[in-house]
């Protein structure tokens, strides 16, 4: 990050948070969609190769 910008911490309810999501993947144009993880996936190492492999699968980087 470069610096220039700061903000405040802050917390949102488990109620703000589903709208948010809600509000993401119901947007207009959007692409996003919620990948529920493999329950077999134990680790964040785990994690980011997992994650690593569906971003190709999708025609990611």
């Amino acid at each position: 990050m470069s610096g220039g910008c700061a903000w405040k911490p802050f917390e949102i309810t488990q109620e703000e948070y589903e709208e948010l999501v809600l509000d993401l993947l119901t947007a207009p144009g959007s692409q996003l969609k919620v990948l529920n993880t493999p329950l077999e996936i134990q680790t964040y190492r785990q994690w980011v190769e997992w994650k690593r492999e569906h971003y190709k699968l999708i025609g990611g980087l």
